[in-house]
């Protein structure tokens, strides 16, 4: 069954899903490499991947995701207002945004 909203990737937020309760949430463990998860799943949805992290640990996961070809492919640092998007609408498209323009 495909999720009427965008999947969250949740890099160690424990708390996200209280947040966005009407978003499913993928909580993965920080210390885990990227590369250790199969994210098959997520082929053909809208995905934002949410972190605290590095930027080398947002852009593992970013390549890990979006070999899956996802619909849409976003990445935000919780702790700042940036967000990133990867993919839309199934194509690159990378670009700087900014959560007001969401």
């Amino acid at each position: 069954m495909r999720p009427a909203e965008m999947v969250l990737i949740s890099d160690g937020i424990s708390d996200l899903y209280r947040l966005y309760p009407q978003n499913p949430v993928v909580v993965v463990d920080p210390a885990k490499p990227a590369r250790d998860y199969d994210f098959k799943f997520l082929a053909d949805l809208e995905v934002e991947i949410v972190t605290e992290g590095s930027d080398r640990r947002a852009q593992a996961l970013a390549v890990e995701v979006a070999r899956v070809q996802p619909w849409y492919l976003r990445v935000w640092f919780y702790d700042t207002p940036d967000l990133y998007r990867i993919v839309q609408c199934g194509e690159w498209d990378v670009r700087r945004e900014h959560a007001a323009d969401s």
